[in-house]
């Protein structure tokens, strides 16, 4: 007979899932946070382009999260995979080749177009009337 090693794929736990709808929800709730800050600047401010500025800042936010909670959920299955792997006594832990990589390009581009999203809100003050200023 021969010898042959069998896996068999363990369904998601019920922790797993939980774990994953809270780190969702702490991701949206520091995204709606991020995207409230730039709204709230220019809105003190009284930006002549608040609305605009506005829908800037709500497509940021949707844009950010199409970047990081994709990420985050290969992160936790990987991450749920290799322990279970680890428990079968059959993965060496100090392999992490097969771990997803962050995307570094993507999370850059957020970072800026938050900047620049910061700098737009503080950038102009609404002309009074009879300024002749821009």
């Amino acid at each position: 007979m021969l010898g042959l090693l069998a896996r068999a794929d363990v369904s998601v736990s019920s922790d797993w899932k939980l774990a994953l709808v809270l780190t969702y929800l702490g991701i949206l709730a520091a995204l709606g946070v991020m995207v409230f800050i730039p709204i709230r600047l220019a809105k003190r401010r009284g930006h002549r382009q608040m609305e605009l500025l506005g829908a800037a800042a709500v497509v940021w936010g949707a844009a950010s999260a199409a970047v990081f909670l994709p990420t985050v959920t290969e992160q936790m299955k990987w991450s749920n995979e290799q322990t279970t792997l680890i428990e079968s006594g059959y993965y060496d832990p100090q392999d992490t080749s097969a771990a997803p990589k962050w995307p570094w390009v993507a999370s850059a581009m957020v970072a800026g177009a938050y900047a620049g999203l910061t700098v737009w809100s503080l950038s102009r003050r609404r002309v009074a009337p009879g300024d002749s200023r821009p």
